[in-house]
Order: C-alpha cells, then sequence, then structure tokens
C-alpha cells in the first residue's frame, strides 16, 4: 500500500524542483539579453585613436599653381585608409572632401597633392562622415589671387571591419606654420 502522506511531500519536491529549473532558465535568457547591450568604457573609438599620428613635411605650392604638395607620413601604430580633407582658401572658405584609398600602413610616407580650386564641397555633405565622397583630387584652373590659408586632415582607420574617422588626431597646416604658398 502507498502511504498517500508520503505522495505529496514528493510531489511538492518535483513541482518545487522545477519551478526553480524553469526560473534560473528564463533569468539567464534575460541576462544573456542584457549583456550583449553592455558598453564598456573606454572601449570607443578614443582608445584606438590615441596611437594615430600622421606629420607633414616637404610643403610647397606647386609651380603650375594648381595644387599644395607635401609628403603625409603615419608615425602612429594605426594603418590610415583615408582621410577626410578640407581647404580654406582666398577668396573660398572651409570646403571639405574625402580621400579614399589611402592606406597608408605605420612608417610609410606617401605624396599627397591638394588642389587649390579644384571642386570640393562648400559645407559636408551628410550628417555622418561616411557620406562625405566629394572629390578630394579634382583640378579646375586656378585663380591668379588663389592662396590657401589652412589645409586640415583627419585621419581613419579601420577597426574590426568598421571605419573610424578620429577628428581629435586632426592636422592643421596654416599660413603661419608652414609654406603652403611658397613655390617648390
Amino acid at each position: 500500500m502507498i502511504n498517500k502522506k508520503a505522495v505529496s511531500p514528493i510531489i511538492g519536491w518535483v513541482l518545487l524542483f522545477g519551478f526553480a529549473i524553469s526560473t534560473a532558465t528564463f533569468v539567464g535568457m534575460w541576462m544573456l539579453d542584457q549583456a550583449e547591450n553592455i558598453e564598456i568604457p573606454g572601449a570607443g573609438p578614443d582608445i584606438y585613436c590615441n596611437d594615430v599620428k600622421l606629420s607633414i613635411n616637404n610643403v610647397c605650392k606647386n609651380t603650375n599653381n594648381k595644387t599644395i604638395d607635401f609628403n603625409i607620413t603615419n608615425t602612429g601604430n594605426f594603418k590610415v585608409w583615408r582621410y577626410t580633407v578640407g581647404r580654406d582658401t582666398t577668396p573660398k572658405p572651409d570646403q571639405w572632401c574625402l580621400q579614399l584609398n589611402t592606406n597608408l600602413n605605420p612608417g610609410d610616407e606617401q605624396s599627397f597633392k591638394l588642389s587649390i580650386d579644384g571642386q570640393m564641397d562648400s559645407v559636408i555633405g551628410g550628417e555622418t562622415p561616411e557620406s562625405w565622397y566629394a572629390d578630394c583630387t579634382t583640378i579646375l584652373t586656378p585663380s591668379s589671387l588663389e592662396t590657401v590659408n589652412e589645409a586640415k586632415f583627419i585621419p581613419w582607420i579601420r577597426i574590426e571591419d568598421e571605419m573610424m574617422y578620429c577628428p581629435n588626431q586632426k592636422l592643421i597646416l596654416t599660413n603661419s606654420n608652414s609654406n603652403l604658398n611658397i613655390p617648390c
């Protein structure tokens, strides 16, 4: 014969154990979903961009009066994949474009020609840097009065297949600290 008093405690333990397992499963799944959305402080672009460095040398205005010629050296730790390039000329104010496919490895140097009067957007096109695709290299006939007041370069790096621009590493050449308008 089965003791009726012994059956109900066994059923109670089975139900309690089943409830504990289902609750633990639900809480565990919820925690995994929440963990995917956690951002670790300090793991943003700034942590990588701090190791991005560029230097510019041999700056001069080409004798054809159409380009500023110079060399860019990657003195940082990351490959620079492209630049956002800005220029301020007289009489045209700040203009920007995106130079694609730079692929400048650490320690490498690259010659660069910045068009003095080439077509560049007078306003950056779009809210995000990914949409800045004006051509940096188009050369038009320059005005004889055209002078470059400032040139700016913002490097882009790639981390885990994601392109990041590093505005805190912007390199600026001005008339006061370079040979922007000295003939080559």
